[in-house]
C-alpha cells in the first residue's frame, strides 16, 4: 500500500528515541543506509523523509559508529530512477513483512 514505507519509518524513529539498545539493533541489522536513502523523499509516502530523518536523528544522538558512518559517506548526485535502492541494499516488501537485503 502506498505509504507503508512511512508507517515502518516511524516505527523505527519513535522506537529508537533514547533507546539504545534499539538504536543498536538497528545498526547491527544495517538497516542505517537504507534509512538514509529514505530521506530523499517519495511521492506515494510523504512522510517518508520526515520520519527518516528523525530516525537518523534518533540514531546519531547516542552511536558515535552511526555518526562516524555517515561522516565517512562521499557526496553524489541525486539518484533519478525513483527506486528503493542505496547502495549495495535494497527494500523490499514480501508476504512476511519488509526485508532488507544485500544486492
Amino acid at each position: 500500500y502506498k505509504g507503508y514505507k512511512a508507517d515502518v519509518l516511524s516505527i523505527l524513529a519513535n522506537a529508537s528515541f533514547r533507546a539504545r539498545s534499539v538504536q543498536q539493533c538497528i545498526l547491527d541489522q544495517g538497516a542505517l543506509y537504507p534509512i538514509l536513502a529514505c530521506a530523499r523523499g517519495d511521492p506515494d509516502a510523504p512522510l517518508s523523509r520526515e520520519w527518516a530523518l528523525w530516525s537518523i536523528r534518533n540514531l546519531c544522538e547516542c552511536s558515535a559508529e552511526a555518526r562516524a558512518s555517515i561522516e565517512s559517506l562521499e557526496k553524489t548526485r541525486p539518484s533519478t530512477d525513483g527506486g528503493d535502492s542505496v547502495g549495495e541494499y535494497e527494500i523490499t516488501r514480501g508476504p512476511e513483512g519488509f526485508k532488507i537485503k544485500m544486492k
